[in-house]
């Protein structure tokens, strides 16, 4: 049976705050958390509020979702929930891993980034990846929080194809898949995506702790 969001979930508040300015990444979260939020839990995002971004000074997906959502829950005094994510390349030892936003905007752009990911793949036998997320939702005027993460594997192609999503999906075919995330367009991807992965988690443990 698929697991709800309740405001008895969530300590009784009735909003939660998807804690991004990444518009594809409101969207996408905004469509996975609609079939799980009853109707009296109204989902906002940042675009709702003028907050400077924080820092992002961990070297781990999930140290950096757990810093963003207490900033957040801190700033708006509701329930935040954030998310950190990234392409992990195996050749590459990983990278740009958690830089992965830092490197596009480095890089001048998501074209940028993955034509210079090319580049750098061009004598590589192998184009394995996986995207990592970590979802932390963070409760105000509270040290009290739940966390969890999820991977999707994959391999990266070259060149991009699609015009769906965001970020590197429009190079990452998922295993099992002859699609990228880019073509698959946000319904299916959000069907077996690490961010849907890791959101289900979420949610089922807090529905364990009110059990």
């Amino acid at each position: 049976m698929q697991n709800i969001i309740s405001s008895q979930m969530i300590m009784g508040f009735t909003e939660i705050v998807i804690a991004s300015t990444n518009i594809g990444k409101i969207s996408e979260i905004k469509e996975l958390l609609s079939f799980h939020t009853k109707d009296e839990v109204q989902v906002l995002s940042l675009k709702d509020y003028k907050i400077k971004e924080p820092d992002e000074p961990f070297q781990t997906f999930q140290a950096n979702a757990i810093h963003k959502a207490k900033y957040y829950a801190q700033k708006t005094g509701k329930v935040c929930l954030a998310e950190d994510s990234g392409l992990c390349v195996n050749a590459l030892d990983f990278f740009p891993g958690v830089r992965s936003k830092e490197f596009i905007e480095e890089s001048g752009g998501i074209l940028q980034a993955m034509r210079l990911l090319e580049e750098k793949l061009i004598n590589q036998d192998s184009l394995s990846a996986f995207f990592q997320s970590a979802i932390a939702i963070h409760f105000p005027n509270s040290e009290e929080f739940v966390t969890e993460e999820a991977k999707d594997y994959g391999t990266l192609n070259f060149p991009a194809r699609g015009i769906y999503g965001f970020g590197f999906d429009r190079i990452f075919i998922p295993d099992g898949y002859d699609l990228t995330f880019g073509e698959m367009g946000v319904s299916k991807k959000n069907k077996i995506s690490h961010r849907a992965k890791a959101l289900e988690a979420i949610i089922q443990k807090l529905s364990s702790l009110q059990n």
